[in-house]
Formats: C-alpha cells, sequence, structure tokens
C-alpha cells in the first residue's frame, strides 16, 4: 500500500508569524529556552537573507534529488523547504531550476542540509536560501524517493512539518509547532527586557550596569 503524504498540517498562524518578524535568531533561541538551534556551519548564501515560515520537511539521497523536486510541488506557498540530505556538502542538491520552481510556487525560502549550486546567480534573487556548503559537482539523479512532511533530525535538531523556521545571518533555528506561543510570550518579555537595557547603557557605564549585561548575556 503506497503511504499518504499529509500536506494539510497545522502551520503558523498570521499572529504567530509577526510575532517573530523582526525578532533575531539569538533572541529567539533564548526565548525558546535555549533549544532549537540548528548546527552553525548552516548559513544564508547572501547576508540579509531571512527565513520565517512552517517548514515543509524531505528527507533527500546524497547526488539524488527526486525528493526535493517532489517536496516544491506538495509544498504551500510560504513554507520553507526544509531538505536534508544528511549534511552531504561534495555534491550539490539544489541549485538554479530548483530554485525558480520554489520562487515560482511562492515559497517562503529553502534550507538545506547539503550543498547547493550556481551559487553566484542565486544570490541575486530575492528566494531566501541557507545551506551548509557549496559544490559545483551535482548528479542531478531522480531515482529515490525519500519521507515527505514527515518528522526528521535536520543538522541535530528534530523537525516536523508546521514546525517553524527562523533563520538570519547569526543561523537557523526550529520551534516546535506546540511551543510555539510559549515562546512568543517569552521572546516578548526579552524584546522589552533588552529594549529597557539597551536605553540604560547608551547613557550609563556604571559598575551596576556592567553586571546586569553580564546577567542579560
Amino acid at each position: 500500500m503506497a503511504s499518504v503524504i499529509k500536506t494539510d498540517f497545522p502551520r503558523p498562524s498570521v499572529d504567530q508569524l509577526a510575532a517573530f518578524k523582526t525578532a533575531n535568531t539569538a533572541l529567539i533561541y533564548q526565548a525558546a529556552g535555549q533549544r532549537g538551534a540548528l548546527h552553525s556551519t548552516l548559513k544564508p548564501l547572501r547576508p540579509g537573507f531571512r527565513l520565517l515560515g512552517a517548514a515543509f520537511t524531505a528527507a533527500g539521497f546524497p547526488g539524488d534529488n527526486l525528493t526535493g523536486h517532489a517536496a516544491i510541488t506538495l509544498a504551500q506557498p510560504g513554507d520553507i523547504l526544509v531538505y536534508s540530505v544528511d549534511g552531504f556538502t561534495q555534491g550539490a542538491s539544489f541549485g538554479d531550476m530548483m530554485a525558480t520552481l520554489a520562487a515560482n510556487r511562492g515559497l517562503g525560502g529553502i534550507l538545506i542540509d547539503g550543498a547547493i549550486r550556481d551559487a553566484a546567480l542565486l544570490r541575486t534573487w530575492d528566494l531566501p536560501l541557507f545551506a551548509r556548503g557549496i559544490s559545483l559537482k551535482s548528479r542531478g539523479e531522480k531515482a529515490q524517493l525519500g519521507p515527505l512532511a514527515a518528522p526528521l533530525t535536520v543538522a541535530g535538531v528534530q523537525i516536523s512539518p508546521g514546525d517553524l523556521i527562523v533563520g538570519d545571518d547569526d543561523g537557523v533555528i526550529a520551534i516546535a509547532y506546540a511551543r510555539l506561543d510559549d515562546t512568543i510570550a517569552r521572546l516578548r518579555q526579552l524584546q522589552e527586557e533588552k529594549t529597557r537595557l539597551l536605553h540604560r547603557f547608551s547613557s550609563t557605564a556604571t559598575q551596576e550596569d556592567w553586571q546586569a549585561l553580564k546577567a542579560w548575556e
């Protein structure tokens, strides 16, 4: 019996996404209880790229990008394609052709635990792209279809479809869908506290201030 791929899983609401829109990943990591940070080698292809959206997960095989193509077709507009090839960087699993498909589908961004190609071109596009590396090698085979829209471990973090993905120049964090509201409440507290501290530090530099800074970081 063929497996059923469920693509209508719960996703963060517009209001939930808005709560993370201007927050950097470092502060979100604090708000999330210092959980969910993906491996630090996953970085944006271009400074300033930002990921914010629901995870659409896909687990492919090194050298075979069939799973990636299928995921792009099935994902909803605004989704972040979370595409794992187990950190394989000696061959690209994504390039300008797949990026064109993803952009036309309205995806919110691409996160690849692996390598990409066509880097110079993709840096000029508006599609946010995060990867572990860059490689000119690519067999582009389409023989093996891996799991789609299923929980998987990506760069050391368990990610399920619908979990929130946030990425910026500091890195990438995944927040479980069930923990979004708690994380938002804590994030708002931290944002208010940080604003107060920055205002305080901009006008004074006492020993008490340094102690407050030490406690914060």
